[in-house]
């Protein structure tokens, strides 16, 4: 097998507490939802515990199949002093490709030349794979006449009925114009117009596939200033697309990835495998944010809201400004940020809270396997992935889970003792 693959084993955690040390790994003893380390002698590992205890390691995680049993799913054989790597990831947030054509909310700049009964000619490059294996750049020209008495505001319109009315861009992006006014989208007395472009989050069917990576649209802008009547208009990137980290989408993969490891070899097979996931979509939401709290404020059908400090928001950060969910499309300043859609609600002096996912940890080693022939063996390059609740329900946005907290303090000592640094998450 080459050294680039490496057989990987994916535990997920829900954050159910660990059972005491030194407990028999059993279905009994190793609930659903808990994700353990375990010595040579299948107990429970103690907190502190080194390589002079135990020579090698087993991650074990309980698990509730659909048919109401609950094994234990254990990894393969870790040797202690095989491990070649210890590391690990916090959870941060997938954000979305945004752009601006003309006025950019958050540069607080730019607007779009008006030109009477002009045309118009700007392109929209499709860089994300668009279906498969396919990884070719998809570029659409687009282009329209002004109007005879020609505005930014008629311009832009025109520009979003554009992006609009292409039945493949309108599946990847959506538009909406924006001012530097007041109101609904700024609108309101403008004297500078845009029209604002958002990566959507598409669907592409991949449970009877054997496609592994989430698929997330990115693009660019361009505009004709040759032969065309955008002149000095400006086209700006204002948020990048990013896959965050630990996200549900990435260790759900993860874990698909890993069922091929277990036997599951086709997903395209009939009858198609049905199998029992571990990985949620279910975030955890933190205790109120102090600095935030009271201070929030976002009125009904507009976007913007505003915060005492926006330091601990990311773009893609999915937040509770009440009790409803919104996903942060990018940040203005450090007192307000842009929502995705538009707000339901008007709330002034709202509660804010941030939701979170998973902590990864991947630990890297090798096994020796013997071949026929004169004693010769080679090192099987193997991985463990390890998954927990970033936070507990109802934690600071600054603390760490329980069950992580618990998994560290077995794993670090371990790991210490084999030379790694301790993982701080």
């Amino acid at each position: 097998m080459s050294n680039l693959q490496r057989v990987t084993n994916v535990f997920i955690g829900d954050g159910t507490a660990l059972p005491a040390s030194g407990s028999l790994i059993t279905s009994a003893n190793i609930a659903n939802g808990v994700v353990d380390i375990a010595g040579v002698d299948m107990n429970t590992m103690a907190s502190g515990a080194t390589i002079s205890d135990t020579e090698s390691i087993y991650m074990v995680e309980g698990r509730l199949t659909s048919s109401s049993t609950q094994p234990v799913k254990r990894s393969m054989k870790i040797p202690g002093r095989k491990i070649t790597s210890y590391l690990g990831t916090s959870y941060a947030p997938a954000s979305r490709d945004v752009w601006a054509i003309g006025y950019n909310r958050q540069s607080a700049a730019g607007l779009i030349t008006a030109t009477n009964d002009a045309t118009y000619t700007f392109h929209v490059r499709l860089k994300n794979p668009k279906f498969l294996y396919s990884e070719r750049i998809l570029a659409k020209a687009l282009s329209f006449r002004s109007a005879a008495v020609a505005t930014q505001l008629t311009i832009a319109t025109q520009i979003k009925n554009a992006i609009d009315a292409d039945l493949i861009l309108s599946k990847h992006v959506e538009t909406v114009v924006v001012g530097n006014g007041t109101g609904v989208m700024g609108l309101t007395a403008a004297t500078a117009f845009g029209v604002e472009i958002t990566a959507k989050l598409i669907s592409v069917t991949q449970a009877n596939s054997t496609y592994f990576q989430e698929e997330r649209v990115y693009f660019d802008i361009e505009l004709e200033d040759f032969d065309s009547a955008f002149g000095a208009t400006t086209a700006t990137q204002i948020e990048n697309m990013t896959y965050g980290k630990n996200t549900f989408n990435q260790v759900k993969l993860s874990e698909r990835k890993n069922i091929s490891y277990e036997g599951v070899l086709n997903f395209t097979q009939f009858p198609i495998p049905i199998q029992t996931y571990a990985a949620s979509s279910t975030l955890f939401s933190s205790s109120i944010v102090t600095a935030t709290t009271g201070n929030v404020s976002i009125t009904i059908l507009e976007d913007v809201a505003t915060v005492t400090s926006n330091t601990i928001i990311r773009p893609g950060e999915i937040v509770l400004i009440d009790t409803v969910q919104y996903e942060v499309k990018y940040l203005i300043g450090t007192t307000k940020f842009v929502v995705v859609g538009v707000a339901s609600a008007t709330f002034s002096g709202a509660t804010f809270k941030v939701r979170y996912k998973y902590d990864a940890i991947v630990i890297e080693f090798s096994n020796p396997n013997q071949l026929e022939g004169a004693g010769v063996s080679q090192d099987n390059k193997q991985c463990v992935m390890i998954a927990i609740p970033s936070i507990d329900a109802g934690g600071a946005y600054t603390s760490q889970s329980a069950q992580l907290t618990s998994v560290l303090a077995k794993l670090n000592p371990y790991m210490a003792s084999l030379g790694f640094a301790n993982l701080v998450l």
